[in-house]
């Protein structure tokens, strides 16, 4: 099923959810009896492999917001968001950062007198179970780094109507 979902078009982190809710139902079904092996149990999500021209031919455009957008994105988080939507935007729309980055930094890691931010760790949940993660270094040496975050309190202040 995995396999023709994938032949469809659908994304890794689709197939991946459909995945995990498949494993834990067979599992609960093999925990009560109802089955004696998941079938989800070997079952691999296939990946894109992109080829050699499709690779030669990506021209590594980054997707970014504009100004506007942005001010309309994070106006909206601040408005109509839930409990710390804008603050994390607004944090990852100046820094940067990866989510998982985000998620692992600590308050040993923030300067506010300087305006820093140590990035030394990244969050990593492959089971994406609450309790069931772990911080990990990042992947690279140059992922350790100290971001400067200036200009946060003149957007934060903005005046009302900018938005």
């Amino acid at each position: 099923m995995l396999t023709s979902l994938h032949k469809e078009g659908y994304a890794f982190n689709t197939l991946d959810g459909i995945h995990s809710t498949g494993r834990m139902v067979f599992n609960k079904a093999v925990e009560f009896n109802i089955i004696k092996n998941s079938p989800c149990e070997f079952a691999k999500i296939p990946r894109k492999v992109e080829t050699v021209e499709e690779v030669e031919n990506n021209n590594g455009d980054i997707k970014f917001m504009q100004k506007p957008e942005l001010i309309r994105f994070l106006a909206a988080a601040k408005e109509k968001g839930i409990d710390r939507d804008f603050p994390m935007f607004l944090t990852l729309a100046y820094s940067g950062l990866r989510v998982g980055e985000l998620i692992a930094l600590k308050w040993t890691n923030i300067n506010m007198a300087r305006a820093t931010l140590r990035v030394t760790n990244t969050y990593y949940n492959p089971s994406n179970r609450t309790k069931e993660y772990q911080l990990l270094t990042p992947k690279t040496k140059e992922s350790i780094r100290t971001i400067k975050m200036d200009g946060i309190k003149k957007i934060q202040r903005a005046p009302k109507g900018t938005h």
